[in-house]
């Protein structure tokens, strides 16, 4: 009887743990125009460069580097603690990220979307975060925009 109680008991907690659901795609998209003095296709070297010192393995994480249009595109994830993912759980988190980057003559323009927190390990409200703009929020002040300064110093 303990153990049914027990197993009711877990059943019961589990049910109500029900994971928060993810802001929808167009709100997990943030957008930074970077001016610069350099012409695009300098520009563009400058940002082939940045993400080589950026990523750990260029060539997993890069999707599309098209010097002609001034296109790249890369799938990156970041250290980041800032959407309290399995709170009180202690374990370490980051946020996936699609970057896409457009060079033209004085204006580099970079996107940040499709922002998704995570855990290292499964916890049962991975993937589901950022579920408030605040959340949202807190990711960009602590990770996002200091990731971007440092793309915002290599363009300098």
């Amino acid at each position: 009887m303990k153990k049914f109680m027990t197993g009711l008991f877990l059943a019961f907690l589990c049910a109500c743990a029900t994971p928060p659901t993810i802001l929808p795609l167009p709100q997990r998209k943030m957008t930074y125009d970077i001016e610069t003095k350099l012409d695009s296709k300098a520009a563009f070297q400058k940002v082939v460069l940045w993400s080589a010192k950026t990523f750990n393995n260029t060539n997993e994480s890069v999707r599309l580097k098209d010097p002609e249009t001034g296109t790249f595109v890369a799938k990156g994830n970041l250290s980041c603690d800032a959407m309290n993912i399995c709170p009180g759980s202690g374990q370490p988190q980051r946020i996936d990220f699609i970057l896409e980057i457009k060079t033209k003559k004085g204006l580099v323009t970079a996107s940040v979307e499709d922002i998704v927190g995570r855990t290292l390990t499964y916890c049962w409200d991975d993937a589901t975060r950022p579920s408030t703009q605040q959340e949202l929020a807190n990711a960009k002040a602590a990770c996002i925009d200091p990731f971007i300064e440092g793309l915002k110093s290599q363009l300098k």
